[in-house]
């Protein structure tokens, strides 16, 4: 579900899988014990099974986290069509725009 990587100076964190309500609860978890150890962050929805508004509320709230922290946060999707679709039509993709270029 969640997986890091460093690229250089760069912490990149990964969400794929079924992220759905069915799993919120691991998800949130995972999400609140996460310790960042750079300052850049690169997040990266991929490869998912499942989504659904859940998650999106989740990932808003984690990512906001991290920019509370001050953390640089760049955000990216490689969704399939279906899933890019729920995720553009429920607006959170501007809505993360904002937050990460406030």
């Amino acid at each position: 579900m969640i997986k890091t990587k460093t690229e250089g100076d760069i912490e990149v964190i990964s969400f794929a899988g079924n992220l759905d309500i069915r799993n919120s609860n691991d998800i949130k978890k995972k999400m609140v014990d996460y310790k960042p150890q750079k300052e850049k962050l690169k997040i990266i929805l991929e490869n998912t099974d499942n989504i659904d508004l859940s998650f999106m509320q989740l990932l808003f709230a984690f990512l906001k986290r991290l920019k509370e922290e001050g953390k640089t946060l760049d955000f990216s999707q490689k969704l399939d069509k279906e899933y890019e679709k729920i995720v553009k039509e429920s607006g959170f993709l501007d809505v993360f725009e904002k937050l990460i270029n406030e």
